[in-house]
Parts: structure tokens; sequence; C-alpha cells
């Protein structure tokens, strides 16, 4: 097929006056360097519980070793247990260059995190967002900004399929079936919403029962876990929208 500049444009002619070109939302600069600052903080996150799983490791090479009482061992008192723990041989230092990189990383999470309150002080989004519970200091920040404008998801199913909340659906032949949940979407916003999920169930009263009745009728945790997810993506939605802040008891 012969194509030419005065062909394509002919095309995409054709295909913008049938409305058949969907409009790609792109935020504005500031909003891009927010999105890093908070993007950052979440790899360094990773990278730390990486440092952490390796500590843990070589501790576990050691089973002789006496392990204190501590439930985390990454607290003060379980660091200066690790800083001091009798090892032998190269382990010794091997611990030691481990907990250098985990203090160094903890530290610049923290600077990281004082960076981003800072950048988002003004952000109502954000603030309504953290009204929810199980979204707080570390997920608020990263679902606003990924929203950025509120105004752009027509409804709540909408928003709930951007981020990618809502399971597949295949029709065929008169019969229809859902699989798991949508492969394109933002992956930012999907994580934010199943991990402040996850603890919702346990500090929220509401959450908590949604979450069991649908362990009941048979759904496994992690189905029941992204049925609660796209809820609360709903009820976020619906703040936003009425511009009013999360509360267990229903508006009058």
């Amino acid at each position: 097929m012969h194509k030419n500049d005065r062909f394509d444009a002919f095309c995409l002619a054709t295909l913008l006056r049938g409305d058949f070109i969907s409009r790609v939302h792109v935020p504005a600069r500031e909003v891009r360097d927010k999105k890093n600052l908070v993007r950052q903080r979440l790899w360094l996150a990773r990278v730390r519980t990486m440092a952490r799983n390796r500590i843990h490791s070589l501790i576990d090479r050691h089973p002789l070793l006496p392990r204190p009482a501590f439930k985390d061992v990454f607290c003060n008192q379980g660091i200066h247990w690790l800083k001091n723990a009798l090892l032998p041989g190269h382990d010794r230092l091997l611990l030691n260059d481990d907990l250098e990189i985990h203090t160094t990383l903890t530290t610049q999470i923290k600077t990281l995190e004082k960076r981003i309150i800072e950048a988002n002080i003004d952000n109502e989004t954000l603030r309504r967002i953290q009204t929810l519970p199980g979204i707080g200091v570390t997920l608020a920040p990263l679902i606003a900004l990924e929203i950025d404008e509120p105004k752009r998801f027509p409804n709540a199913d909408k928003f709930c399929a951007y981020a990618g909340l809502v399971p597949t659906t295949k029709a065929s032949g008169g019969k229809i079936s859902h699989g798991g949940l949508l492969a394109f979407c933002n992956k930012w916003l999907r994580w934010a919403f199943i991990e402040g999920a996850w603890v919702a169930v346990g500090c929220s009263a509401y959450f908590g029962a949604f979450y069991k009745r649908h362990r009941q009728r048979g759904k496994g945790p992690n189905e029941a876990i992204a049925i609660t997810a796209r809820r609360m993506a709903q009820i976020a939605w619906k703040l936003l929208a009425e511009k009013r802040d999360y509360s267990e008891e229903a508006p009058r």
C-alpha cells in the first residue's frame, strides 16, 4: 500500500472527524517533577527491602547465634544488636557493609519524605485522599499525583478502569466470562490502592466487613482484596467529585 504525508493526513482527519482518537492526558511539568520524587522514594524503599532480605539471609547462616526478642530487628535496639552481633570470619565485615547501605538508604528515604510533604503541602486532592483508611503519607501523594485532575474521569467506573481494578471481560457466542485484572492500566494506582486496602481491612470497620463478606462468598484473599481496592477507588472518586472528606457514616 502506497503511503505519503497527504494520505496519512487524510486518514488522521477521518479518524478525528469520527471521534475515534482518544485524548491523552499530559500532566504539567511541575506535576511530573513531583511524581519523580514519589517514585524515587518508592524505588529506594524497594532497594532497602532487598538490603534487609540480604541481612536476614546473612544472619540465618548462623543458626546458633542468640536471637533478640525484638519483633522488628530493624528497630533502634535491633540495629544496635546487629552492629554488635558476634559473627565469625568475613560475615561480620559483610554485615557491617550491609548495615551501612541500609543506614544510607533510610536517611535518603526520610529526606525524600520531607521534600514530598513540602512539595504537596497545598494539594487538596492529596488531603482528601489521605482521609481514606489505609492511605497514609506514602500512598496519598502517589495517588493524588497520578490522578492529577479528577475532572478527567467522568465517573467512578472510568477511574477504576484507569487504575486497573476491574476484571477483563470476554464475550463470544452469547457467553460472557471475566478474567484477571486489566493489564493495560496505571500500575502505580493499582499498586497503591491494593496496598492501602490491605491496611484498611485491619483498621476500618467498613472495609474489614466488606473484605470478610467477599471471603465468605468463596473469594480468595487476593481476589477479595482486589474487590476491596476497587471499592476504595470508587469512594476516592466520589470524595473528589463531591469535594468532601471520608467518613464511615453516610452523609445526610
